[in-house]
């Protein structure tokens, strides 16, 4: 399975938006990454992560495994972005993805984005460094700005913070050893909640 296969041309509904009638579930390997993969024209690269929008929001119930997938696409589509202006706009693009996710899988979005980040932060050259630098500011901000809507909600905010020191930056710099973050239950330690 390669994870860039993704759509022929004769089923390009799946990267435009329009449904198809195709079986129960999210098959990722409709998802409208190609353009993302085998395109250098910042246009089609653009038009691609506003297809995957679509996408997303057509498909509500993808898990962490279907995230992780889908992040290592747009990271690697990331890797390619040149030119600075493009770069912010691509990146906003990128992270605005969010809107796209359920309330209740946000965590396990931003739970894929830092694993992402973590897993392939060693292989960035000081060139490409700055560049995902400015991916994980907007990001920051995105997440400020969520959690801003969501008037600070303490459980969204205990959720979040539970992911971000099992599977984000600060995992592994809290201090105490923390249990494998399990997104759907925001459970640890056997399913019992965490208090903070």
């Amino acid at each position: 399975f390669s994870f860039f296969v993704v759509i022929d041309r004769s089923n390009m509904s799946a990267a435009n938006g329009t449904s198809s009638s195709s079986s129960e579930g999210a098959d990722l390997t409709r998802a409208p990454l190609r353009a993302l993969a085998h395109s250098s024209e910042e246009a089609t690269r653009v038009d691609a992560v506003s297809a995957m929008h679509k996408w997303l929001k057509r498909h509500p119930n993808l898990d962490l495994l279907d995230y992780m997938k889908l992040w290592k696409g747009l990271w690697f589509s990331f890797w390619h972005a040149d030119k600075k202006a493009f770069q912010t706009i691509f990146a906003v693009k990128i992270v605005k993805l969010l809107e796209a996710i359920p309330e209740e899988n946000q965590t396990t979005w931003m739970g894929a984005f830092w694993m992402t980040a973590q897993k392939n932060w060693t292989t960035l050259d000081r060139v490409r460094l700055d560049k995902y630098l400015l991916l994980v500011r907007i990001f920051l901000a995105e997440t400020f700005a969520i959690l801003k809507k969501k008037k600070w909600d303490p459980e969204f905010i205990a959720e979040l913070n539970l992911m971000l020191r099992s599977a984000g930056p600060l995992r592994g710099h809290t201090g105490s050893s923390v249990a494998p973050f399990d997104p759907r239950k925001g459970e640890r330690d056997g399913g019992k909640k965490r208090e903070l």
